[in-house]
């Protein structure tokens, strides 16, 4: 049991009052530990003896959580009074009375009702109001307790000193105010939300990449890529132009040949035709194959040359790698035809 002996100012005349144990009025509560209880509200009395109010409060509080009763919280609350904390220790009194109201008879209930009175006119009090419109869905915090819509705009008690408000607002900055409270006042405190934050830009994230697996439907399809341009242009235009020189070269053994080929036609026909153009079989033969051979000679003759001199240019251009754009077409000029080259070099 944890007795309390306590000297009582009432009524301006100090009396000694013994109480009784803690034990009989303790709460129902089941105990969580009632030996560290007894342990710690022991230490607390011998540091109220001294007047170790800051020492000794903390630790009627843990006694009467470990296991509530009444003798640590009228110890507490009586502690709570001489250290100056009045709303702690008025609301602790009136604790103690709900605690002793179904023992009417026992002492410290009339004693727990006399503070509370005694304490109500000498509170501070506190009224926090907006100052202006509410912002919907604010949160009014005081010392870091949420006050809900009703503690808004009404005095609530307060322990003497300062205390600091702030007013939390969804978009906006939070704003704090300190404020201190003295006893026997009521001190009004207007609010308002912070300033509004800056917007910032939404930044939306692109779609996941596609794996790249080759064109589909629908897809735009590049055009073919122009060998005389871009990178490695300059290559694919001299490899175009050895091959035209090469097809002129063999132009050019095929024209020579075919003129060998009428020259020797030519002379069958001036063997076996006579003066009066009358001529052999073989004559006859002979005169087909050389005109034939002659109007082979001259095409190829002109196609190798051509082909070869346009081969010349396209290996000098190409070999120059200075193209950016060339196109091709096929040309007549007079007296044969040829193949154009035109672009930027």
């Amino acid at each position: 049991m944890r007795p309390a002996l306590l000297l009582l100012q009432l009524i301006g005349t100090t009396l000694p009052l013994a109480l009784v144990g803690a034990g009989a009025a303790r709460a129902n509560n089941a105990a969580a530990d009632p030996v560290a209880a007894e342990a710690l509200f022991q230490q607390g009395r011998a540091a109220f003896k001294r007047g170790d109010y800051a020492t000794a409060c903390p630790k009627f509080a843990e006694s009467n959580r470990l296991d509530p009763a009444a003798g640590s919280l009228f110890n507490l609350a009586d502690c709570l009074e001489r250290q100056g904390r009045l709303a702690s220790a008025w609301q602790r009194w009136h604790e103690l009375v709900d605690l002793l109201r179904p023992t009417p008879t026992d002492e410290r209930l009339g004693i727990a009702r006399q503070h509370a009175a005694d304490l109500t006119p000498r509170l501070p009090q506190l009224r926090v109001h907006w100052d202006g419109e509410p912002v919907p869905g604010a949160v009014v915090k005081r010392d870091g307790v949420e006050l809900g819509a009703a503690s808004i705009d009404l005095p609530l008690p307060t322990d003497a000193g300062p205390h600091k408000i702030e007013v939390v607002a969804r978009g906006r900055k939070t704003r704090v105010y300190q404020v201190v409270t003295r006893d026997g006042t009521i001190t009004d405190l207007p609010i308002v939300a912070g300033d509004r934050l800056a917007q910032r830009a939404e930044v939306v994230p692109p779609p996941p990449r596609e794996p790249d697996v080759g064109p589909r439907r629908g897809d735009p399809v590049a055009p073919p890529r122009d060998a005389g341009t871009g990178s490695g242009g300059g290559s694919g235009i001299t490899t175009a132009g050895w091959i035209l020189f090469g097809v002129g070269a063999a132009a050019a053994a095929v024209a020579v040949g075919s003129g060998i080929k009428a020259v020797v036609d030519k002379g069958v026909v001036d063997k076996e035709c006579g003066a009066d153009k009358v001529c052999s079989p073989t004559g006859y033969s002979a005169a087909g194959d050389g005109h034939t051979m002659a109007t082979m000679a001259t095409v190829t003759t002109i196609a190798a040359g051509v082909l070869g001199v346009t081969g010349i240019i396209l290996v000098a251009v190409g070999k120059a790698k200075s193209s950016r754009h060339a196109t091709f077409a096929p040309t007549v000029v007079p007296g044969g035809a040829g193949l154009a080259i035109a672009g930027t070099f």
